[in-house]
């Protein structure tokens, strides 16, 4: 039985091998792994992994224990020095320890940007998991292209979803013409503030933008004939305002009501 399953599995991996169009079908490298001075490894500025007590305790604890068991693995600068692509908190966990040299693997040095932000990422999101919003900051901040970011679990389109530009105008229109009514208002009232009286009867003149209130401005008024000429000088001024700072096509509309 035990044959027939090793049987199995191994079809199914062949079966895998054979329809990943990404493999190249060259026998695997096996690399050998180098002594490099501890100092000369540097942290990778794509990488999203972010270091916590817990791990980093647990990390020194095993070391100091067994020994490192897993070495971490680098890329090798041009300056000679080399860039952390896995095993970041091992290095740390063993340098803390006091180790001075670390066995790592190199990899190569031809990778571009966007290569690289795979690499260093899916070393650790096949170990486990990492924040979505990590790795679109990084992203960013570097100015890496989405469409060649490939990480394993996480497809591109949740991390950078597509915009329609149609959208985004229409968002930035709005926030404009949310600016200009505000303005508007602000306007408004240092043109009518001087006039209002103190009584207690009062005009209700209600201002309405696309069948949307926006405003209601109340008006005190001592008799009708007042009410009257306050209520024709506001419709001046407010008429006067609105041609002066137009909020769109469609002009807002001033409704006048008396309250007797």
């Amino acid at each position: 039985m035990e044959d027939a399953q090793e049987s199995v599995d191994d079809d199914i991996l062949e079966e895998f091998t054979k329809n990943n169009p990404k493999l190249s079908n060259k026998p695997p490298k096996l690399r050998e792994p180098v002594l490099i001075d501890i100092d000369k490894i540097d942290d990778n500025p794509y990488s999203a992994n972010v270091e916590d007590t817990a791990t980093f305790t647990k990390l020194q604890e095993g070391i100091d224990k067994h020994g490192l068991l897993e070495i971490p693995v680098v890329r090798k600068t041009p300056e000679g020095r080399y860039l952390m692509m896995s095993g970041k908190h091992r290095k740390d966990a063993f340098k803390s320890l006091g180790g001075k040299q670390i066995y790592a693997i190199v990899m190569d040095s031809d990778l571009s940007p966007e290569e690289e932000f795979n690499e260093v990422n899916n070393f650790n999101l096949i170990k486990g998991d990492m924040k979505k919003k990590e790795l679109v900051k990084i992203a960013k901040e570097h100015n890496l292209d989405p469409t060649k970011i490939d990480l394993f679990k996480i497809p591109s389109r949740l991390l950078f979803p597509v915009v329609d530009v149609s959208d985004i105008n229409k968002a930035q229109e709005e926030t404009r013409r949310n600016a200009r009514l505000n303005q508007l208002i602000l306007e408004i009232a240092k043109v009518i503030g001087p006039h209002v009286l103190k009584d207690r009867d009062e005009l209700i003149t209600v201002m309405l933008v696309q069948d949307s209130v926006v405003a209601i401005l109340r008006i005190p008024f001592v008799d009708k004939k007042k009410c009257r000429e306050k209520a024709e000088d506001i419709e001046a001024k407010l008429t006067k305002a609105l041609a002066e700072f137009s909020v769109d096509e469609d002009e807002p509309q001033i409704e006048g009501d008396q309250d007797e």
